[in-house]
């Protein structure tokens, strides 16, 4: 089964935190899931991050490089995880 990646759209809109709550779970339960995309927000969150440090307007930090890491960990040592947003 081929797995679409999320639209340039949704990634925006992930990053500047301005999804709807049901739209949000569906990026970052795509996100946990999809290392394509996770590496895409991380960039985006990595370069917007920079650019407010540099406006001196530090925003909320993303936390689905933890939840990723976490998952990737869960899965390599055959743990189930289940997870809340």
């Amino acid at each position: 089964m081929t797995q679409r990646h999320l639209t340039e759209e949704d990634i925006d809109d992930f990053v500047r935190d301005v999804l709807s709550e049901s739209r949000r779970e569906g990026v970052e339960e795509h996100l946990l899931l999809c290392e394509h995309c996770r590496n895409y927000v991380d960039g985006l969150d990595q370069l917007v991050a920079g650019l407010r440090i540099t406006a001196g307007t530090a925003g909320p930090v993303l936390v689905v490089r933890t939840a990723a890491a976490t998952l990737e960990a869960a899965q390599l040592s055959g743990e189930e995880r289940s997870w809340v947003f």
